[in-house]
């Protein structure tokens, strides 16, 4: 299970770039950085949170991260996008965080340790506030394993990896008509139905409208989300009106991408033959 921080997706309080757009944007390979320090809170779940493997190699980190391979032994373009993702994720850069250190040999993979983290089974998360100290697991969102174990981290692009991760974040985060459903921890089986809208997704997350729906079309082609208009009343007695309703199908990431390549193609096909209309808010702009 990836445990990720609800305030690593959002805005912050007193306003700006939510940390993860700051990380994503502003230069090439931010994206295999991402995906880097998500696969280090994947597999780091017990002090000191330092891995240590010097056989993993950066092509290894690649692959896992969804660059490229090598297309010959001369080619360095996964040591390459590796290393500036490392130099990103060390805040070598002025004004940028530092999630991890790395200590470098000569001729082997570094050593790579996770700065402020606090696994959420440790308890108490001390790396908080004076005053806002919570129980570590109400600090957390939780990414089903398969997000990453069956290849489906390496194989979206920035805009629909940013919308899966928002939307489970906002569904498993305990707002009220956002729970989620019942199912036997620590796995997730699936997600209810839960409204969202520009307040969330904009306000909440740092997403244009086009990025938004984008990030969703394809996570919906890919079988990983349902997205429907529905008449909903916000509260008994009050008049329904039509809402945004997006079903996380969680058992889809249980599967791989190469188990749903027929399907995702004939959704693919049927669009090409009936583009949704940009007007229609249950599918958003097309980027066809």
């Amino acid at each position: 299970m990836l445990y990720v921080r609800h305030e690593f997706l959002r805005t912050p309080r007193a306003g700006g770039t939510p940390p993860v757009r700051a990380l994503w944007e502003g230069g090439r390979g931010n994206d295999i950085a991402v995906k880097m320090l998500l696969a280090l809170w994947w597999v780091l779940n017990e002090e000191p949170y330092t891995w240590d493997d010097r056989d993993v190699t950066s092509e290894g980190w690649g692959l896992l991260c969804g660059h490229p391979q090598k297309t010959s032994e001369t080619d360095t373009g996964p040591a390459k996008a590796v290393k500036r993702a490392i130099e990103r994720l060390t805040g070598t850069r002025p004004g940028s965080t530092a999630y991890i250190t790395a200590d470098s040999k000569q001729g082997r993979s570094p050593i790579l340790t996770l700065c402020n983290y606090y696994h959420p089974s440790s308890g108490i998360d001390d790396t908080a506030a004076p005053g806002q100290r919570l129980a570590a697991e109400d600090r957390y969102f939780r990414v089903p394993r398969g997000f990453i174990e069956n290849g489906w981290m390496a194989l979206l692009p920035g805009k629909a990896l940013l919308v899966l991760l928002a939307l489970i974040d906002h569904l498993d985060n305990g707002e009220p008509g956002t729970e989620m459903s019942k199912g036997e921890r620590p796995e997730i089986e699936s997600y209810r139905k839960a409204p969202i809208g520009p307040a969330h997704y904009g306000r909440q997350y740092g997403f244009g409208k086009d990025a938004w729906f984008d990030g969703l079309r394809l996570l919906r082609l890919w079988g990983l989300v349902k997205h429907e208009n529905k008449l909903i009343s916000p509260v008994p007695g009050v008049r329904r009106r039509p809402t945004s309703v997006v079903t996380v199908e969680a058992s889809q990431l249980a599967r791989t991408p190469g188990q749903c390549y027929d399907e995702a193609k004939q959704r693919f096909e049927k669009e090409r033959a009936n583009p949704p209309d940009p007007m229609n808010n249950g599918f958003g702009p097309s980027s066809r």
